[in-house]
């Protein structure tokens, strides 16, 4: 699993963004300066730092971020003004790792430059029920929970034994999109994995074969 140290003194800046990283299967772990930030680095290793710097002093920031990234390997992303931007990125053009984004920045965006730098993946973590027809000489109903969920496949856990390849009928809803109306598709198995707690839980990772365009742009709506 991932994990992003967001660092900001004001706790609104990031009120929803964690979030959003969490239901990516990414742990968000908050500081209120760098130099707090910096404490949790010694004890607990990060992929990605996100800074909330449109108020701090540019001077000590650069020397607080250099400390840092001399002694871990580990990318920025600072928040600038956007009046700064250009000042800024001469400022730090002497480290490698720092990435500017001018403010304002949207949820979607901060997202998709962090999945660029560490490749957090675009699909959400969420429990939702799902019933699945396994075809065979006695057609059989199993039920299972999603772990994750992107367009192209989910990731689910069940007691019932399936095996790499088995191809399943399914269909499931997600809360809050696509106006309650349930989610038909087919799916192959194409992993199998002991469960992390249990011997009877299995995971299995499920690629979607057949599933219309228009419930995959609800999957698409919800995973955003």
């Amino acid at each position: 699993m991932k994990r992003v140290l967001l660092v900001a003194s004001d706790p609104n800046f990031f009120e929803g963004r964690d979030q959003a990283f969490n239901r990516r299967g990414v742990q968000a772990f908050p500081a209120l300066d760098i130099v707090e930030g910096a404490e949790i680095l010694v004890r607990v290793p990060m992929d990605l730092v996100i800074v909330d710097a449109r108020k701090l002093d540019v001077v000590q920031l650069h020397d607080d971020v250099k400390a840092v990234t001399d002694t871990v390997q580990v990318p920025f992303i600072l928040v600038v003004p956007a009046e700064s931007e250009d000042p800024l990125r001469v400022a730090f053009s002497d480290l490698a790792s720092v990435f500017l984004v001018a403010y304002p920045v949207s949820t979607k965006y901060l997202l998709e430059l962090s999945n660029r730098l560490v490749s957090i993946a675009n699909r959400k973590y969420v429990r939702v029920l799902v019933q699945m027809r396994v075809p065979g000489e006695k057609s059989t109903t199993v039920f299972a929970f999603s772990r994750n969920i992107s367009e192209s496949g989910m990731l689910i856990e069940t007691e019932a034994q399936l095996r790499q390849g088995d191809l399943v009928g399914m269909n499931f809803m997600l809360p809050g999109v696509g106006g309650g109306t349930p989610i038909e598709a087919r799916g192959e198995i194409v992993r199998t994995q002991d469960g992390e707690t249990s011997t009877t839980v299995r995971l299995y990772g499920l690629h979607f074969t057949d599933i219309g365009a228009a419930d995959r742009e609800v999957i698409a709506s919800y995973t955003r």
